[in-house]
């Protein structure tokens, strides 16, 4: 990349880009320097690269806030008689064959809240896209799905179990207890996503994200019960501490029982399964 090419005015993004979730996946690759870079560690390249980024990323909030006053109940989508595989294409085609057109914003501040973190490093608004995410998946009732089979089913359970791990991270990361996420989840009834090549694997992987929640809870509570002058651990924080070892090691015996990862799935499959059997690992271990 020359002077030129970074002093020249900026081509404007594809105008085809019309989904939110194509622009979040957009903002994220934009980071990636291109082969024919010959020196992607410049600060001419690092900044392209960044405008490029912040750009897709605003872009996909816009297509996001757009798709939401769309499905507005005013417009005619009621809760809970909300049928998530039956809604009009909001004018564009599908971004995914098998992710109803709905869903994209949802996956789209997924990818965002996981933007935020992992690039600007700002906690707040990875907490917030997190926190839209979680509100408009509730709103579309994603968290009490039954055992449907229809051709959108698998993007409904991997939509919401993802906003339920991007909520869990932000209380993790925030280190602080705090998530809007009950600790009785008992009405999350929807099923696990389906990995026919590791059946167990998604709720071993929610499981640890649920113990690593239930640990930074425990330990803010403990921190501040140490620091106020008049208190004292009592019995039942230590039990608790005890319930949680428990918890984790029970984990960790599961997970190293699982059998092998089938062959007979094809190649995304089983290196999916790879690496939420790693991610669950790192997890209990961390």
């Amino acid at each position: 990349m020359t002077d030129s090419d970074l002093n020249s005015q900026p081509e404007e993004p594809p105008s085809n880009l019309k989904s939110p979730l194509a622009l979040a996946i957009s903002a994220i690759l934009a980071l990636i320097p291109v082969s024919s870079d010959p020196d992607p560690l410049s600060i001419q390249s690092v900044c392209a690269r960044t405008f490029w980024a912040e750009k897709f990323a605003r872009l996909a909030m816009d297509r996001v806030d757009a798709d939401f006053e769309y499905l507005e109940p005013a417009n005619g989508f009621s809760q809970p008689e909300f049928n998530v595989s039956t809604v009009p294409t909001m004018g564009r085609p599908h971004f995914h064959p098998e992710v109803p057109i709905q869903l994209e914003s949802i996956f789209a501040l997924i990818l965002l809240s996981s933007y935020e973190h992992n690039h600007r490093g700002n906690v707040l608004k990875m907490r917030n896209r997190a926190g839209q995410a979680f509100i408009a998946a509730k709103s579309l009732r994603l968290h009490c799905l039954g055992e449907e089979e229809h051709i959108f089913a698998e993007a409904q359970r991997r939509a919401w179990w993802m906003t339920f791990y991007c909520m869990c991270q932000c209380s993790i990361v925030s280190h602080d207890g705090f998530s809007i996420i009950d600790e009785d989840d008992s009405s999350l009834d929807t099923p696990y996503p389906i990995l026919t090549s590791d059946p167990d694997i998604w709720g071993l992987f929610i499981s640890a994200e649920k113990a690593l929640v239930a640990t930074v809870r425990f330990t803010a509570r403990f921190r501040s019960l140490l620091m106020n002058t008049h208190g004292t651990p009592i019995p039942k924080d230590f039990n608790r501490m005890q319930q949680l070892d428990q918890m984790i090691s029970s984990l960790i015996a599961n997970i190293n029982a699982l059998p092998p990862i089938s062959t007979a799935s094809d190649k995304l499959c089983s290196l999916t399964s790879q690496n939420l059997r790693l991610l669950t690992r790192i997890k209990l271990n961390r």
